[in-house]
């Protein structure tokens, strides 16, 4: 989930197909299922590549409430794209109807555009500490930190998240180390 633009859908096909496409076409919604290996098991994984945070419609919603675990995705050329975070948990939590701590990892795009930064890394690190959430930086085009942001977040939910249905959703994570 994220604003428009920001690369969201250049890291999944990064992910899935191990190639970069460049051209920006506005996503309505797309899903992918592939399998990855991840400390040696093979691990099925659904993904969901959703509109930008502003086109959100009863579709996102539906694909939000099918979700175990969320990458908010943002560029590192646009600051305002950082800022839609607390637009994204508020949905989030609305759809699903849970309270923090919450199933999701930050994602920096463009990590390539170095020269075009308008968000630092102080207000990526300010903003991730204050949602006790895992940042990494990546960048669709080198394919840099595209398989880690997926090896955390599965690692991740299977360690904190993947608990039987009936678990209260107020259940606490432990505290990044």
């Amino acid at each position: 989930m994220g604003q428009g633009g920001v690369g969201k859908s250049a890291f999944i096909i990064r992910l899935i197909c191990d190639k970069f496409v460049g051209d920006y076409d506005p996503t309505l919604e797309d899903s992918y299922r592939k399998a990855f290996t991840v400390d040696g098991k093979e691990i099925i994984v659904d993904i969901f590549d959703t509109a930008g945070m502003e086109e959100f419609t009863t579709v996102s919603d539906a694909y939000l409430s099918m979700s175990d675990y969320f990458l908010f995705m943002f560029s590192i050329t646009n600051k305002s794209s950082l800022e839609e975070i607390e637009a994204a948990i508020c949905n989030m939590s609305r759809v699903k109807e849970m309270v923090a701590p919450y199933p999701m990892v930050m994602v920096g795009c463009k990590g390539d555009l170095e020269e075009e930064r308008e968000v630092s890394q102080n207000e990526i690190k300010q903003k991730a500490k204050e949602h006790n959430f895992q940042y990494f930086e990546t960048s669709a085009l080198t394919g840099h930190n595209v398989k880690e942001v997926l090896d955390f977040a599965i690692q991740d939910y299977q360690t904190n998240w993947n608990r039987a249905q009936d678990v209260p959703q107020k259940q606490s994570r432990p505290p990044k180390k």
